[in-house]
């Protein structure tokens, strides 16, 4: 079985998912640090960068995982994954310039926490979103007009609810509220997650699309002789 050729569309996937929750999950997490009164959070951008980071290796490590229990017959399938890993890795510890290099080892074993909490979240909340997605569905399907509008309507209202009713609370109840702190400031990562969710589908839906089929399945141009 050719791994990579199984593996690629899979990871790619599952990155692109995963990534959309992370950017979601770290604007809630960070809304809820600044709600709860820490003192120093860093800006809402690093917060983002650094849960899309942890997600690159947990997809990164799952897919090395992946590779390993299939066995491949050629050793170089593992050479993209391991030279992700140690360019995060490097990155990371550019990042830390200001630590010693015995402070950034040992700092790595809270990092990996770190991945695995992030990934643990992320897939609990697609878990939450397609049973909450279910439920709606399910709630609304019976009704008349046109249901299934509705209730994408109503998942997405509910998906935002959070991020509505934790900016208010900021506001009404932080002592802490970042200077020119709007909520449309805090919509640029939530779209971008939405992008990053519905891009699989839209990549599946052009490569299906006929004209792209008609295309690939296009016989050589004729030669004139």
């Amino acid at each position: 079985m050719n791994v990579s050729a199984f593996q690629t569309p899979l990871v790619l996937s599952g990155f692109c998912y995963l990534s959309g929750m992370a950017m979601f999950l770290a604007v809630l997490f960070w809304q809820w640090r600044l709600y709860s009164g820490e003192g120093s959070i860093g800006a809402l951008g690093r917060t983002v960068n650094m849960w899309l980071l942890r997600i690159l290796v947990a997809v990164t490590l799952g897919s090395l995982v992946f590779m390993v229990i299939q066995k491949p017959d050629n050793p170089v399938a593992f050479i993209p994954e391991l030279s992700l890993l140690f360019l995060i890795a490097a990155l990371y510890s550019m990042a830390r310039a200001d630590k010693s290099l015995a402070r950034v080892l040992k700092d790595l074993p809270l990092e990996l926490f770190k991945v695995i909490g992030v990934a643990i979240a992320c897939l609990a909340g697609w878990a939450l979103s397609l049973g909450l997605g279910w439920l709606v569905f399910t709630l609304v399907a019976k009704l008349p007009g046109n249901p299934d509008a509705l209730a994408v309507v109503v998942i997405g209202l509910l998906w935002n609810a959070p991020l509505v009713l934790l900016y208010r609370g900021i506001q009404t109840k932080s002592k802490n509220v970042p200077d020119g702190m709007k909520f449309y400031k805090l919509l640029w990562p939530v779209l971008a997650a939405y992008l990053l969710i519905m891009l699989p589908e839209f990549i599946e839906l052009v490569a299906n699309a006929p004209k792209i089929q008609q295309m690939m399945q296009a016989g050589p141009p004729l030669q004139r002789v």
